[in-house]
């Protein structure tokens, strides 16, 4: 399986600062704090691969750094690994890992931007009169992509 890139937050815990795996590359952070200042001053990580524990918390609560970041809730079992042995287990199971979950929202950070945003209702169905109502078929996979491509039709029906 090809290998998809992912970001993840580690930690240094003898030195105590947080380092993050940015689609294969490692990025020290200076401090214990995950924010956009801290990520303005990062630098590349030299240490050793095998000290660093992947956090249990993958959540960014800086929203610019969320974007720019965007972080997956890791199973449970990856909790706690060092880094060679996260990048193994993610080259043999990462890629079926996200297909399974592209539907789940797991990227969390997005989960968190997409729940703040304002979701008002439309107007009454009934003020469109030519609009045709969107068809799914039940052979259409239930990805992601899937879903953009309905919303899309739907809006240029409109």
């Amino acid at each position: 399986m090809p290998l998809r890139p992912v970001n993840a937050i580690f930690i240094e815990q003898k030195q105590q600062f947080i380092v993050v795996y940015q689609q294969g590359k490692l990025w020290q952070l200076p401090r214990m704090k995950l924010d956009m200042s801290a990520w303005r001053y990062r630098k590349p990580f030299t240490g050793n691969k095998s000290e660093l524990i992947l956090a249990r918390n993958q959540h960014i609560a800086d929203t610019t750094l969320a974007q720019k970041l965007p972080t997956h809730q890791l199973p449970d079992v990856l909790h706690g690994l060092n880094l060679p042995r996260f990048e193994n287990w993610w080259r043999q199971n990462g890629f079926d890992w996200l297909n399974n979950r592209q539907n789940d929202n797991t990227n969390i950070n997005n989960a968190n931007i997409n729940s703040k945003v304002n979701t008002t209702p439309t107007a009454d169905a009934s003020n469109h009169k030519n609009t045709q109502p969107s068809v799914r078929s039940n052979t259409q996979s239930d990805n992601i992509f899937d879903n953009m491509l309905a919303d899309l039709e739907a809006n240029l029906l409109k």
